[in-house]
C-alpha cells in the first residue's frame, strides 16, 4: 500500500476546507432566497389588502392607469417572478 505524502495530506485538507467554504457559501445563498421570497409573498398579500382600501375608480395624481390596474400588476410581476414558489 503506497504511503501518504505529507504533500497529498495538505492537498486533501485544502480539498476538504475548500468544501466547507462552498457548502457555507451555498447555504448562505439558499437562505438569502429563502428571504427574498418569503418578502415577495409578503409584498403580494400586501398589495392585495391595499387593494380594499382604495376605491377601484381611484387614480394616482395625473396618472392615467386606474390604482387596481397598478397593483393588480404588480401583482402578477410579483407572481412571475416567484413562479413554482407562488
Amino acid at each position: 500500500m503506497a504511503e501518504i505524502t505529507d504533500e497529498q495530506i495538505a492537498k486533501d485538507r485544502a480539498a476538504v476546507e475548500a468544501m466547507k467554504n462552498a457548502r457555507a457559501n451555498m447555504d448562505a445563498s439558499l437562505n438569502r432566497i429563502r428571504t427574498l421570497e418569503n418578502t415577495l409573498h409578503d409584498a403580494r398579500r400586501s398589495i392585495g389588502l391595499y387593494k380594499t382600501y382604495v376605491p377601484a375608480a381611484a387614480y394616482s395624481y395625473g396618472g392615467k392607469d386606474r390604482l387596481h390596474d397598478v397593483m393588480d400588476q404588480s401583482i402578477a410581476e410579483i407572481t412571475k417572478v416567484l413562479g413554482s414558489a407562488a
